[in-house]
C-alpha cells in the first residue's frame, strides 16, 4: 500500500459494502498518512467488524518503538518469510478501505508531483493490512 491515500466515502457507504454491525462515525479525509487513525474492517465475511486503529505496524518482538516510525509496507514476495510479518500475515489480516491513493512522479527530492489514483467508478477500494488483535 502507498504511504498516502484518500478516504472520502461516508460511513454509510463503507458499511453498505463491508456489511459490519457497527455504526461508526468517521470523518472523510482527502489525505491519510502513517501514524494517523485509520478505519479497518476485520474478521471473516460472516463476522466482520469495523475498527479505528493507528496506522503503522510494530512487530510483536519489538519491546518499544525507538526513534523510527512504525512499518507501513511489506513486500508480497517475502511477507511469509520475514520475521516482522510472518505471524501477522497468517493470523491478523484486515482490509483498509480507501477511495484512492497517491503515487509520486519525479526524481528530484522536494519537487516530486503527487498523482491521485482512483478506480474507474470512483468507488471504494480496499488494501490488505494487519490489525493489532482479532
Amino acid at each position: 500500500m502507498c504511504n498516502l491515500y484518500s478516504f472520502r466515502k461516508s460511513p454509510e457507504e463503507v458499511k453498505a459494502l463491508f456489511d459490519y454491525p457497527e455504526q461508526p462515525n468517521f470523518p472523510p479525509r482527502d489525505v491519510v498518512a502513517p501514524g494517523q487513525p485509520i478505519a479497518i474492517v476485520k474478521g471473516e465475511k460472516a463476522n466482520r467488524h469495523f475498527a479505528l486503529v493507528r496506522w503503522g505496524f510494530v512487530p510483536s518482538w519489538t519491546k518499544e518503538m525507538k526513534a523510527g516510525k512504525p512499518l507501513t509496507n511489506a513486500r508480497s514476495e517475502t511477507v511469509f518469510e520475514k520475521p516482522s510479518f510472518r505471524h501477522a500475515i497468517r493470523r491478523r489480516r484486515c482490509l483498509i478501505p480507501a477511495d484512492g491513493f497517491y503515487e509520486w512522479k519525479g526524481d528530484v527530492p522536494g519537487r516530486k508531483q503527487p498523482f491521485h489514483i482512483i478506480g474507474p467508478d470512483n468507488g471504494l477500494l480496499a488494501s490488505a493490512g494487519h490489525s493489532g488483535s482479532l
